[in-house]
């Protein structure tokens, strides 16, 4: 469990902010950082670490319309449609992805602390198992992570 500062970001498919939150100690600038990552995620349907890899391989990707190349921006997948995204900024872009991949999970999950099968260092993100994640949460089995 850590204590960061950070905002989140919750947008709907087309990008259009639902919810912010600011936690208190976390930078003005987190609010547009936070909100950019998740608009990008919902709206390419790609994540802020897919958009950091493409671009490191393909520099011109950086100037792809609605891609902010910097972790911390995850679509959420239900049904096989991306229906929103989560940003998160304040802390280092990994774990700013590893805070909205938390999220997601504790919302599709409330008991997540017993589903967590391992937390990846190297990719900074927690990896939950589909099995799990539809065994506990019965009424939306079909909520996925877009890695």
């Amino acid at each position: 469990k850590q204590t960061w500062n950070v905002t989140i970001a919750v947008v709907d498919d087309a990008g259009l902010l639902l919810a912010l939150e600011r936690m208190d100690g976390a930078r003005a600038q987190t609010a547009q950082v936070a909100t950019l990552k998740a608009r990008s995620a919902a709206v390419t349907h790609r994540s802020g670490k897919t958009w950091e890899d493409t671009v490191k391989q393909r520099p011109g990707m950086v100037n792809f319309p609605d891609a902010f190349a910097v972790q911390g921006g995850v679509p959420i997948l239900y049904k096989g449609e991306v229906i929103g995204a989560v940003g998160v900024s304040g802390v280092q872009s990994h774990e700013d992805e590893q805070v909205a991949l938390a999220g997601i999970a504790a919302e599709a999950c409330p008991s997540l602390s017993s589903l967590v099968e391992e937390i990846s260092a190297g990719a900074g993100f927690v990896l939950v198992t589909e099995e799990a994640l539809a065994t506990a949460n019965p009424i939306f089995p079909e909520l996925r992570f877009v890695m």
